[in-house]
């Protein structure tokens, strides 16, 4: 499908095989996700389908403004001045989940997908005065919101390798949750600093399964090319956005490291591979039995310790044994960093210990641009 659904079937050749289609992505070891949402626009086929039985069995939301069942109409990034329909997800035996479900099912059947990314879901996409087919029309609107949510789970139950970037009363749902695009800069006002403090956010409320924006921000074009545009992010930016991510429950690039040039590529490498060592993924065992045990954070703010100093918004812990301190300066070689208690050894350190760094305390420590702000618990 593209981007604006006036396609809405993948069509292939009758003496096509099932599955042959994703077989090239699955023969160099990748998973294929296909990008879905919930817009319907008007010039689409799909539209003039679902019209002829909204008003028999609810395949859009529905206008409250009259007494017909009408649909209700929304702008969206790929459809202005109220072009596009939504499906209503909200009743699971209504024409459009239904339908909808079964269109995605048989993209995995016949093109071999693997799972997809839910895309929008929020509320304030929502059309004004528009009825919730499943839920009360008092409800609050963040029920569509969950259903998106509810509706990405049952798209695939089993290997639940889908992802949602929106939660409502949501955290009991096994999902990928994404975090809202982030600008390529490198401020709190939704750069790179937001990029760490939304992360913790996500984690606190119970949205452990967070996946950061890409690595070095959504690359977005100011002006008319917008979302087609190709604006690289700034390749220090690039790096330190890694360097952060990298130390995080999952993360995603979409700008190349082979953009820049082979020191970049070379450092991405060596920050990638952190997320394959033992003591990486045995934290992260550890954390994940700590969350299922009794609730702890995936990623920690610092006051989650007694010593942890309740200020440091720009640092974090990753499970109980990773302190990440990632630069967030433009420009900066070095941080400062608060250490609490124990013992703390710098990631690529030797290991005999003469980095060692003992907690509680306060320390500036040099981070070059090939290093990274990733301190071991020893003991």
């Amino acid at each position: 499908m593209d981007g604006e659904l006036r396609r809405p079937r993948v069509r292939h050749s009758p003496v096509s095989r099932p599955g042959r289609h994703g077989q090239g992505v699955h023969d160099q070891g990748y998973n294929l996700t296909l990008w879905v949402h919930p817009f319907v626009n008007k010039d689409s086929e799909a539209f003039a389908t679902g019209a002829q039985v909204t008003r028999r069995n609810g395949s859009f939301l529905l206008t409250s403004r009259t007494r017909l069942d009408e649909p209700a109409f929304t702008s969206w990034w790929r459809g202005a001045n109220l072009s596009a329909a939504m499906v209503d997800i909200t009743d699971v035996e209504g024409e459009g989940s239904k339908y909808l479900m079964q269109e995605l099912q048989r993209l995995k059947t016949d093109f071999g997908v693997d799972s997809f990314k839910l895309d929008a879901g929020e509320f304030n996409w929502l059309p004004e005065n528009s009825r919730l087919r499943g839920f009360d029309n008092r409800s609050n609107p963040g029920w569509y919101a969950n259903a998106w949510a509810d509706f990405g789970i049952r798209l695939d139950p089993l290997r639940r390798r889908q992802e949602v970037r929106v939660g409502f009363r949501a955290q009991h749902l096994p999902l990928t949750v994404r975090a809202i695009d982030k600008d390529s800069h490198w401020g709190l006002d939704n750069g790179l600093k937001a990029m760490v403090t939304s992360a913790l956010l996500h984690c606190l409320i119970g949205y452990n399964f967070h996946l950061p924006d890409m690595v070095g921000g959504n690359a977005y074009c100011e002006g008319p090319d917008g979302l087609d545009g190709n604006c690289y992010p700034d390749r220090e930016l690039y790096i330190r956005w890694l360097q952060a991510t990298v130390l995080m429950p999952s993360l995603q690039l979409s700008v190349p490291p082979w953009h820049y040039d082979e020191e970049v590529v070379n450092i991405s490498r060596r920050l990638l591979a952190i997320r394959s060592e033992p003591r990486f993924r045995e934290n992260m065992k550890s954390a994940l039995a700590d969350l299922l045990a009794n609730g702890d954070p995936l990623l920690r703010p610092m006051w989650w310790l007694k010593d942890g100093r309740p200020g440091s918004a720009d640092q974090f812990l990753l499970g109980r044994s990773i302190l990440a301190a990632p630069v967030l300066e433009p420009g900066a070689k070095s941080r400062k960093v608060h250490f609490p208690s124990g013992r703390w050894r710098p990631w690529f350190a030797p290991e005999d210990g003469s980095q060692d760094i003992a907690g509680p305390q306060e320390k500036d420590v040099t981070m070059p641009l090939d290093s990274v702000a990733a301190f071991w618990l020893v003991e």
